[in-house]
């Protein structure tokens, strides 16, 4: 009887808590502006994110990486190229580290991110990188957070070139735009190439801003 009492009120508890969850949810649905959840997709897509989180087992059965040199996905972008070093598949989409060559002046246009926060670390070359109108000029062992919902880009402006690491948290979808990019020749961004640039990003929670004039 009393392993049977200890269920039931296991089993409320547990029935609270996911109410919990989802009142939470919608306040904080409800506090963004209307422009961060663009439709139903969105939303359930933020409700997963916010309720799925890996249980212990999961993390646990999480196994060590190495990637050599040279190693990992590549995806090709034309002015450049990422490496997919540690990929969301591996970190149960906790992250995707993406090691980027940069052509001189190479970069996308400004763009928000709704799925996805990106933080720019550089190793070699110079930067300039936008996040919310806010311009940073920066260099080998600087650092750039860039969170989801705010305006940003990037370019680089070395002669020589430019490395960085690209910390994508979650990854999952950024990772696949990538790829889904490489297949196409968009970069450097010209007239013809800004139709198939503009679909792909919304196909991934992703949105250009057009030029202010």
């Amino acid at each position: 009887m009393r392993s049977e009492i200890v269920l039931t009120l296991a089993l409320q508890r547990k029935k609270l808590s996911q109410r919990r969850k989802h009142r939470i949810y919608d306040r904080v649905i409800s506090d963004l502006p209307v422009e961060m959840i663009c439709d139903d997709s969105e939303r359930r897509y933020h409700l997963e994110n916010l309720m799925n989180n890996p249980t212990i087992e999961q993390l646990e059965a999480l196994a060590p990486v190495l990637t050599r040199s040279g190693e990992g996905q590549f995806a090709d972008l034309g002015d450049h190229r990422g490496n997919i070093v540690v990929s969301a598949a591996q970190t149960n989409d906790t992250y995707s580290l993406i090691d980027m060559e940069a052509d001189f002046n190479a970069g996308p246009p400004p763009h928000i991110h709704h799925r996805e926060d990106e933080t720019f670390i550089i190793k070699r070359g110079r930067f300039e990188i936008m996040v919310d109108d806010n311009f940073f000029e920066v260099g080998p062992g600087d650092t750039v957070f860039a969170p989801r919902y705010v305006k940003h880009t990037w370019r680089c402006i070395s002669p020589e070139g430019g490395n960085a690491l690209l910390l994508v948290t979650p990854g999952a979808s950024f990772e696949h735009f990538a790829l889904e990019m490489s297949k196409h020749d968009i970069f450097p961004v010209r007239p013809e190439t800004i139709p198939t640039l503009i679909q792909l990003c919304e196909d991934h929670g992703m949105t250009i801003v057009p030029p202010a004039n």
